[in-house]
C-alpha cells in the first residue's frame, strides 16, 4: 500500500517539476575584470593595515619573554633540586621532579616558539 502511495505522489509532483522554467543562460558581465580589480585592491589595502594582534609594542614583547624566561629558570632550578634530592639524598621527590621537568620543557618550547615568531625577521 505504501508503495502505491509513493507512486501517486511522484506522479503528481513530476509534471509540476517538468513545467518549471529552465534557468536563463547567464551572460558574462562586461565589468568582471573591473570588479576583480576592485576586489584585489581591497585585499591589498587590508594587507597594509596592521592587525590588532601585531600592534603589541616591542617593550611588551620583551616583558612577556622575560617573564616566561624567569618562570622557565625557576622550574629548571626546581626540577634540578627535586632530581638531586631524589638521586643523591634518597628523598621521595620523583613525582614533583617529573612535574617540574614537564613544565620546564613546555615553557622552553613555548618560549622558543614565541621568540621565533616575534623576532625571526629581526
Amino acid at each position: 500500500m505504501a508503495k502505491g502511495l509513493w507512486m501517486v505522489m511522484l506522479s503528481l509532483v513530476l509534471p509540476v517539476m517538468a513545467q518549471a522554467a529552465p534557468p536563463s543562460p547567464v551572460a558574462p558581465a562586461p565589468s568582471s575584470e573591473v570588479s576583480a580589480e576592485r576586489v584585489m585592491q581591497h585585499y591589498a589595502a587590508q594587507q597594509d593595515e596592521v592587525s590588532p594582534q601585531r600592534k603589541i609594542s616591542l617593550r611588551s614583547k620583551h616583558e612577556v619573554l622575560f617573564w616566561m624566561g624567569a618562570a622557565l629558570l625557576l622550574f629548571l632550578l626546581l626540577s634540578a633540586f627535586f632530581g638531586v634530592g631524589t638521586g643523591v639524598l634518597g628523598k621521595d621527590w620523583f613525582i614533583p621532579h617529573m612535574i617540574c621537568a614537564g613544565i620546564t620543557v613546555t615553557l622552553g618550547i613555548a618560549h622558543a616558539v614565541t621568540a621565533f615568531v616575534w623576532f625571526y625577521p629581526y
